[in-house]
């Protein structure tokens, strides 16, 4: 049995779909439904449930977000944090940033970011403020620490980044999150 709809002088107007066809088109259909709203639930509940960013810390895993304390709110004045990234032995990390809003200087004087290469202020990979966000910042061995210093003056929304831990010799092959 077709479907076949008929024009206004009652002859068929050209296409057919058979029974079979129909539903498993409305079922398809059903179900798309079905996914985009459990999507933007899941959308809305996630932005209900932002992380909250502390004041430096210790952080393990293989993959990982960093943010200034409060992001995406405004940052506190008169404050210096230090977060560690420990990634397994054997990895390098792959830090990159998703987003920066510091107080602007040419020599990022007063507000900024530095990103080291290990635990104990070693090799330092970069200084950062104002908007310009770096390309990813790899460290050499398993370890990078990040510190985030402010003054009393103008502050911004912060930065957001994120890390991964990568394979040493994938190093200038990362896909970056």
């Amino acid at each position: 049995m077709s479907f076949m709809p008929r024009s206004e002088n009652g002859r068929s107007g050209g296409w057919s779909v058979h029974p079979t066809m129909w539903r498993i088109c409305s079922i398809f259909c059903a179900w798309g439904v079905l996914s985009l709203t459990e999507v933007c639930a899941q959308s809305l509940l996630g932005s209900q449930r932002r992380p909250t960013f502390t004041c430096g810390g210790n952080i393990t895993g293989d993959t990982g977000v960093v943010g200034s304390p409060g992001y995406p709110g405004v940052y506190p004045p008169n404050t210096k944090c230090v977060w560690r990234i420990t990634v397994p032995e054997g990895k390098v990390v792959v830090l990159s940033f998703r987003f920066i809003d510091l107080e602007s200087d040419n020599l990022c004087r007063y507000d900024y970011v530095d990103v080291y290469s290990g635990h104990v202020r070693g090799q330092r990979l970069g200084r950062f403020c104002g908007t310009f966000r770096p390309g990813a910042l790899v460290s050499t061995g398993n370890k990078m620490l990040i510190q985030m210093v402010s003054d009393a003056n103008t502050a911004g929304s912060g930065f957001l980044a994120v890390y991964s831990a990568a394979e040493p010799h994938e190093r200038g092959k990362q896909n970056i999150i």
